[in-house]
C-alpha cells in the first residue's frame, strides 16, 4: 500500500514526464510488434497497419495505463473541481452566501470543540487532577442514580473511606447581592473549609 502511494505521488509530481514516457513506450511496443510481423513475411505497410489495429488508439491505451495507476480518479476529481469553480464564478451571489455559511459553520464547530477541549478533554488545572473524584448517593429502588450528600453523610464518611485521602463537600445555590434598590440574584457555590486545600494539594 505504501509503495503504491509513493508511486502515485511520484507520478503526480512528474505528470508530464510520465505522459511522455508512456507515449514513447506504447509507440515502441507497436513498432516492435510491427517489426515482428515484417520478419514473419508481412509487408512493412501492412505490418504497421495491423499493429495499430491490434493495439488500438494510443489514447485508449494510455487511458488504460492511467486507470491502472489510479490516475483516472484524480483526473475526474480535477474535472469536477474545475466545473464547480466555473459554476461558482458565474454565480457570485450564491458563492458568497455559500462561503459565508461555510465560514459560520466552521467557526461554530471550532468554538464547540474549544469548549469541549477545555472542559472535558484537558486535565483539570489542579495538582494530580486525575485523582480527584466526585461522589454521589444512589437509590436504585427510587430511580435516583445521582443524588447529593447531606452534611450528616459528609461528616459520617469523612476519614472513614480508605480509598480516599480526604473528602470535601460543596453545594450550589443562589444569593441576593448588591446595594438596596439595585440587587441581583446570582448563582453561588458553598464549600467546606478544606475544599480549596484539597484542590491545591490532592496528594
Amino acid at each position: 500500500m505504501f509503495k503504491r502511494l509513493r508511486s502515485l505521488f511520484r507520478v503526480l509530481t512528474r505528470r508530464r514526464d510520465f505522459e511522455d514516457g508512456m507515449t514513447e513506450e506504447l509507440r515502441f511496443h507497436i513498432e516492435q510488434y510491427a517489426d515482428d510481423l515484417v520478419h514473419s513475411g508481412m509487408s512493412p505497410e501492412k505490418a504497421a497497419r495491423q499493429a495499430r489495429m491490434e493495439f488500438g488508439s494510443l489514447e485508449s491505451a494510455k487511458g488504460d495505463c492511467r486507470e491502472e495507476r489510479g490516475l483516472h480518479l484524480l483526473d475526474e476529481f480535477r474535472r469536477e473541481l474545475s466545473y464547480a469553480v466555473r459554476l461558482l464564478r458565474k454565480t457570485p451571489g450564491f458563492t458568497a452566501t455559500a462561503l459565508l455559511t461555510l465560514a459560520v459553520c466552521l467557526g461554530a464547530n471550532l468554538t464547540i470543540f474549544a469548549v469541549i477541549d477545555s472542559v472535558l478533554l484537558r486535565p483539570l488545572p489542579f495538582p494530580d487532577s486525575n485523582r480527584l473524584m466526585t461522589i454521589f448517593n444512589t437509590y436504585p429502588k427510587a430511580g435516583v442514580e445521582r443524588d447529593g450528600s447531606s452534611l450528616t453523610n459528609y461528616y459520617e464518611r469523612r476519614g472513614h473511606i480508605p480509598a480516599f485521602t480526604s473528602l470535601a463537600i460543596y453545594s450550589y445555590g443562589t444569593e441576593i447581592i448588591g446595594e438596596p434598590g439595585s440587587t441581583e440574584r446570582e448563582q453561588t457555590m458553598r464549600v467546606s473549609p478544606d475544599f480549596s486545600l484539597r484542590l491545591g494539594s490532592a496528594r
